[in-house]
């Protein structure tokens, strides 16, 4: 004899991705419980200029944007040398706080340097290329110019060539190249006793004449410019875990590369900020920002963010370039938060709620990601059976078939959530003495089982035991579904004693 226990158990099981429903034919369901600005650089020739100004605490002559009327010249004169020494010329440079405080730019040694080993005099070319150097704007640059005869170590001369720039108002020093003129006068004198002989190197500035200036001398305010892409996700539900809001705000720097060190989100739907919490800001490098969070973004902030008055501001550091930086917005839905409420996610003012390491933050005016994200009931998956869940196939000769059909025992699944759901089937082999294996063709201690969802027009196998089957999709709420079994025996059993099978189906929100 071949009989289904007539037990009938359920029970609901939760895990983290399905709640199952079973009953005996055991029943198991799942519950889905911009573009870059142009750089505005500043590329400037500075003058060597010949009258003074004091710029932050310092008294120095002019490095200014035109050139003066007045000639100035320094010299250094080594003697006894025999007046046949190489004369160098070269510049150290350094930015100069409001407070007066200098820090050197160059390596302690002078660059762009120009020599003389003949006697000569007219203007020189020298070439260097600043390193990234971050300003205050009210940073200045001070350039001192230096002078070597032989190995007699760099000196200024009598009238010390010392040069200030006026505050420069921007926060970079600019990379490119320098073209520094000098204008170079070398005399010595060779005959007569030893002592009497020399080397002289001159430098002169001040005048069209004695043009001495830097040309390419650039600076500027690197800009961060802050946008969007994509959408918001539509909806989302109460008493939901690291919520990918959807879309992103983006991140274009305009020259060279700076870090974001903290950024303000703010939300002005109507789901309270005591709802929203755990922001985690994630970003990624991509030419075209993902509909949702990357798996491999990197987290901005080590420490999540907490909603008050409807904003978070949180902490981290993100590198920003030229390539677009996108940032993606995750947070956690209390259970307070009710149907209906809205989250929209805004950056309200990047200037001064986006904080960069140098440069300046655009737009001033509010970002926002496009879109609402409405609070919605949340998704219940649930089945019931709405027959007896037990099916008695009675005795069956050898190779003989009996369907739920001729007993009149049609099984009847009900959607009993609220959202469409797909069902999947499988069967266990036929377990109670020695088992019956599941097989295509009935034989020796093997069997047929088969399932209908037309009233048995057409019959579907379960090839192996233990495998999902896809039994029907989009199954809506409070829809029904009719299931058939059919069983064929084995022609041949080792024993007699009645068996027992476990059908399984496994309901999961359609996608």
């Amino acid at each position: 004899m071949l009989s289904v226990s007539k037990d009938f158990v359920l029970k609901i099981v939760k895990t983290s991705a399905l709640v199952f429903i079973s009953f005996f034919l055991s029943f198991f369901l799942s519950s889905l419980n911009p573009l870059v600005k142009p750089v505005e650089a500043t590329s400037e020739t500075r003058y060597f200029r010949g009258d003074t100004q004091t710029v932050n605490g310092l008294s120095a002559y002019q490095l200014g944007t035109a050139q003066s009327n007045t000639r100035r010249t320094t010299f250094y004169q080594l003697t006894g040398d025999g007046g046949s020494s190489l004369v160098t010329w070269g510049i150290r440079v350094w930015k100069r706080t409001s407070g007066g405080v200098e820090t050197e730019i160059t390596s302690g040694s002078p660059v762009a340097t120009v020599e003389r080993s003949g006697n000569g005099a007219g203007t020189q070319l020298g070439y260097w290329s600043p390193p990234p150097t971050i300003l205050n704007t009210t940073d200045s640059i001070v350039i001192r110019v230096y002078i070597q005869v032989g190995t007699s170590g760099w000196q200024q001369g009598g009238t010390p060539p010392v040069f200030t720039t006026n505050q420069l108002g921007n926060t970079l020093l600019g990379q490119e190249e320098w073209t520094v003129i000098y204008y170079t006068t070398r005399t010595s004198r060779t005959t007569g006793g030893q002592a009497g002989r020399y080397t002289q190197g001159d430098f002169d500035w001040g005048t069209s004449t004695y043009n001495s200036r830097i040309e390419n001398f650039t600076h500027y305010t690197p800009t961060t410019t802050v946008g969007t892409s994509g959408t918001q996700n539509s909806q989302t539900y109460p008493n939901t875990n690291d919520f990918n809001i959807g879309g992103s705000f983006t991140f274009v720097r305009n020259e060279g590369s700076g870090n974001v060190t903290s950024i303000t989100i703010s939300h002005t739907g109507s789901v309270s900020s005591s709802n929203l919490s755990d922001l985690k800001l994630y970003y990624k490098q991509e030419s075209s920002c993902s509909t949702s969070k990357p798996v491999d973004a990197t987290l901005f902030n080590s420490t999540p963010g907490s909603f008050s008055s409807g904003s978070s501001t949180v902490t981290g550091s993100m590198s920003v370039g030229a390539t677009q930086t996108c940032l993606y917005v995750q947070l956690d839905i209390g259970s307070g938060a009710q149907i209906g409420e809205t989250i929209e996610i805004q950056i309200t003012n990047p200037s001064t709620q986006v904080t960069v390491a140098s440069g300046v933050v655009t737009p001033a005016t509010a970002v926002v990601i496009t879109g609402t994200t409405t609070i919605a009931e949340a998704p219940i998956v649930s089945i019931s059976i709405e027959t007896d869940g037990d099916i008695d196939y009675g005795i069956l000769p050898a190779t003989e078939s009996r369907s739920t059909i001729d007993l009149s025992d049609t099984q009847t699944i009900k959607n009993t959530g609220n959202v469409n759901i797909d069902l999947q089937i499988k069967s266990t082999n036929a377990f109670g003495g020695v088992p019956w294996e599941l097989s295509s063709t009935y034989g020796n201690d093997t069997f047929v089982h088969e399932y209908s969802t037309d009233s048995g027009s057409l019959w579907n196998k379960f090839f192996i035991s233990d495998q999902y089957f896809s039994l029907i999709s989009g199954l809506t709420p409070t829809s029904t579904q009719n299931v058939d079994f059919r069983i064929t025996v084995p022609s041949l059993t080792t024993d007699y004693l009645e068996k027992n099978i476990t059908i399984t189906i496994l309901a999961t929100e359609s996608i």
